[in-house]
């Protein structure tokens, strides 16, 4: 097998949350919402939505909010959730949308987000963006592969067992894939034909006989679905982290965090084991995405300056309160000039400058 064999490769969904520091929507703006919310409510047995015209585009509006987003509209193309309070993002992100696969593909993933971005930016001032869920696919024109769990063929290099989790799909006694991890990266190889059977998304085939698709063979989807502590692990946090660091995404996901491979009965170390001929194309598929830069995952946040004078302001109230009650006729003010003393020793040490400049160099690798 060679890269021809790849009929598809791209983004079949995305999160992104918009940190807002003032929404632009007037009174009536905020009614409408609320009265169609209420139109939900009325209903006693039906839990779907009611109609809405928001800001052009028509939506069903949830009943119910969820998680601090008080307003969930959904539409074929998109899903908007909206928290009423701005301040920057200070909490998490006060508009969240998730875009259907559809609309994706109808219009490739950077149109749709430039799309659905300069609409929230008519009515709202939008302070930055972050990626909270992608999806990651590349469809391959060729049989489901056959992977022996017990010769241990499936090999990665999830860093906890709990990150990784191996189960078979069956439809009747056929069976149609396999999924890998749980939480916030997970892996699913399936039959991508006897899928669209269920999901009727026919037009995914259109898609493939443009890129060479004889319309008969199988095509196997190989898919991963990151989440935002993964992405932040990879130093994805904005749309343009995605789109800059796509091809080192793939990569890691189809050379580190996951791999099949042939069993060599002859070698005890699966490190050797030659990937199975499938997997090769999906690794080879990582120059659909576009330059690798060589982004690792990290192990360690960088810590924010703001966190650490919050964590230095309680450890020096720590200080000055065991001083005083150590000393409980001495003056407040004498207790925290004798702690600044004490502390004062640690920059005169002639050790410190070295230390810091130690932990600059690390803080910068990060």
């Amino acid at each position: 097998m060679g890269n021809q064999d790849v009929v598809l490769t791209g983004i079949d969904t995305l999160a992104v949350g918009f940190r807002i520091s003032e929404y632009k929507l007037a009174a009536e703006d905020w009614q409408g919402l609320e009265h169609a919310k209420d139109a939900a409510q009325a209903s006693l047995f039906s839990n779907e939505g009611s109609p809405v015209t928001f800001q052009g585009r028509d939506f069903s509006l949830a009943r119910k909010g969820s998680r601090g987003y008080e307003y969930i509209l959904t539409s074929d193309d998109v899903t908007v959730q909206i928290a009423p309070r701005a301040d920057g993002g200070a909490s998490y992100p006060e508009v969240r949308v998730t875009f259907r696969s559809t609309y994706l593909w109808r219009h490739g993933w950077r149109g749709a987000f430039r799309s659905v971005e300069s609409w929230v930016a008519e009515w709202a001032d939008i302070a930055g963006d972050k990626v909270s869920r992608v999806d990651l696919m590349v469809d391959i024109n060729a049989a489901l592969p056959e992977v022996n769990f017990r010769a241990r063929e499936v090999v990665s290099r999830a860093r906890t067992r709990k990150e990784f989790y191996m189960e078979r799909h069956l439809t009747g006694l056929e069976e149609t894939g396999y999924s890998f991890g749980r939480g916030d990266v997970l892996a699913r190889i399936y039959d991508k034909r006897a899928e669209i059977e269920n999901s009727l998304k026919v037009w995914f085939e259109d898609m493939w006989r443009e890129r060479g698709w004889d319309g008969e063979t199988p095509v196997t989807r190989v898919e991963f679905q990151m989440r935002r502590n993964f992405l932040r692990s990879m130093q994805v946090e904005t749309v343009q982290d995605l789109d800059a660091q796509l091809g080192d995404l793939w990569k890691y996901l189809t050379r580190e965090w996951l791999q099949l491979k042939d069993e060599d009965k002859h070698d005890g170390n699966r490190s050797r084991w030659e990937p199975k001929s499938f997997w090769k194309v999906a690794m080879v598929a990582v120059t659909a995405f576009g330059v690798v830069t060589g982004v690792a995952r990290i192990t360690q946040r960088r810590p924010k300056r703001e966190a650490l004078e919050r964590l230095s302001r309680g450890v020096a109230v720590s200080l000055v309160a065991t001083t005083v009650t150590t000393y409980p006729d001495m003056p407040l003010t004498a207790a925290v000039w004798g702690c600044w003393r004490t502390i004062k020793r640690f920059f005169e040490d002639p050790d410190f400058e070295l230390a810091v400049q130690r932990r600059a160099a690390g803080l910068a690798m990060l």
